[in-house]
């Protein structure tokens, strides 16, 4: 912040030759001049311009200099609440405007920033309904939080190679905003940055940014492409939340964590890139993403734990290939999820929760490979498929009947898998000759439920 080394306060007399309510900060003048109201004009003229004491002001012209200073900064609220300003001429080595400087200026059309310009302040145009073009300088790094927020004409947004961050909710409610391209000097864009822009199609860019923050494109309902982002390792909670025109996602390959409610709602997207590098979805990730047809997760070593609900509610999914070393079922996963015909249970899992498949009416097969059976939760299989068939590991079928996989909840009845042929089960332990895969590539760290070759036999571990 450039601090005033001394403060003086000014004010004007009533000028009779101009007109009535127009307040006009001109470089020509030594003064602040009020017309109409005659109430004194208050403002700091070193290098910090001040709230003005009326508000009655149509334009503004903001001197470059005020005792041979330069006028550096616009302070907090200076303009607030000015509900007639329609143009601000700003200083030509202007850096700083300030948090709420411009707030509420429901009058306020455009904007044309001084190429000095380096921050805009939290809230500065906050709710200038009117507003509907910003030319953002070269010079301009940071953008504030709501900065812009509910500008509800804003049509145009475009960014300077040199901005860095872009803050929480900074064009949240922007209505207009059809399409936002990213630059890559942007590493931090904040929450719901872009939230509720109804007509916001396309987003691209964004190369180096980490995270995808919470609730960062929520209630875009015209949001149909969004490409690049080729850095972020997080989605956010929410952050595609009701985003209702979105067919396909993407992923990037660099993420590794979706969070809770990240694309529920989204009731056009019909397919989802898992990348290779994921390591949990969060809560409802997919929930109620009524299109979405196919998520295959791919073939990876580490665990991947899925949360509860994630696709609940996606009553066009028939075809899911779960991840091979995840370890539970979570609550609801696929509760309603009324066109899934058939379902593998990697190996690994230990706990299916309450209502995991419960309303999954078409689903007429269940593949259990688990090698040690335990209770699943309360309506766990609940109005599935009165024909469905539960096939188990070879030599398994007490054991499942035993922990309650009965055929009262799997009426096609329980069939065991044919037996290995010339593969021999066997439990990992601790064994100084490596494994191969049927690749052959060399690996001291066998998965369970994998088919390796081991001292020269197939075996399947357990």
């Amino acid at each position: 912040m450039f601090l005033a080394t001394s403060w003086t306060n000014i004010h004007a007399d009533y000028d009779p030759d101009a007109i009535i309510d127009d307040i006009i900060y001109d470089g020509a003048m030594n003064t602040a001049t009020s017309i109409g109201t005659i109430t004194p004009i208050y403002l700091t003229i070193h290098t910090i311009v001040i709230a003005t004491t009326t508000k009655n002001i149509w334009t503004a012209k903001i001197r470059t200099h005020i005792n041979s200073s330069r006028v550096r900064q616009i302070g907090k609220m200076a303009f607030a609440n000015c509900t007639f300003l329609s143009s601000v001429d700003f200083p030509h080595y202007l850096f700083i405007i300030g948090d709420k400087a411009f707030e509420y200026c429901t009058n306020l059309t455009s904007l044309s920033f001084p190429s000095s310009l380096t921050f805009i302040g939290h809230n500065a145009f906050y709710r200038c309904r009117k507003l509907s073009s910003a030319t953002f300088p070269s010079s301009l790094q940071a953008i504030g939080d709501r900065a812009f927020s509910n500008c509800a004409a804003l049509q145009s947004v475009k960014f300077s190679d040199k901005v860095v961050y872009i803050g929480e909710g900074a064009f949240e409610n922007c209505v207009k905003i059809p399409a936002v391209s990213i630059p890559p000097s942007v590493t931090t864009l904040g929450a719901y940055v872009f939230s509720n822009c109804t007509s916001l199609t396309s987003v691209e860019g964004g190369t180096s940014v980490k995270h995808i923050q919470d609730g960062s494109y929520m209630n875009c309902t015209s949001l149909k492409t969004f490409d690049g982002f080729t850095s972020a390792n997080t989605i956010g909670k929410q952050a595609f939340q009701g985003c209702t025109q979105l067919t396909a996602f993407n992923t990037p390959s660099s993420v590794r964590v979706i969070q809770d409610e990240a694309f529920k709602g989204c009731t056009q997207l019909a397919s989802v890139i898992i990348p290779d590098n994921i390591s949990r979805l969060s809560a409802a990730v997919f929930e109620g993403c009524s299109s979405l047809q196919e998520v295959v997760f791919p073939d990876m070593e580490e665990q991947v734990i899925l949360m509860e609900r994630i696709f609940s509610g996606c009553s066009s999914l028939h075809k899911v290939i779960l991840p091979h070393n995840m370890p539970a079922i979570g609550y609801a996963t696929f509760r309603d999820c009324s066109s899934l015909k058939g379902i593998a249970i990697p190996s690994t899992v230990q706990s299916i929760g309450d209502s995991a498949f419960i309303g999954c009416t078409r689903l007429d097969s269940v593949c259990s490979y688990i090698e040690h059976p335990f209770e699943f939760g309360n309506d766990a299989f609940k109005d599935i498929s009165p024909r469905c068939v539960l096939t188990v590991p070879f030599g398994k079928r007490d054991a499942y009947i035993a922990a309650g996989w009965t055929e009262q909840i799997f009426k096609g009845g329980i069939k065991e898998m044919p037996e290995p042929a010339g593969i021999r089960p066997v439990t990992i332990g601790r064994s100084n000759s490596a494994y191969y895969d049927l690749q052959g590539r060399r690996t001291t760290m066998p998965q369970k439920g994998k088919i390796y070759i081991h001292q020269g036999r197939k075996i399947r571990t357990r």
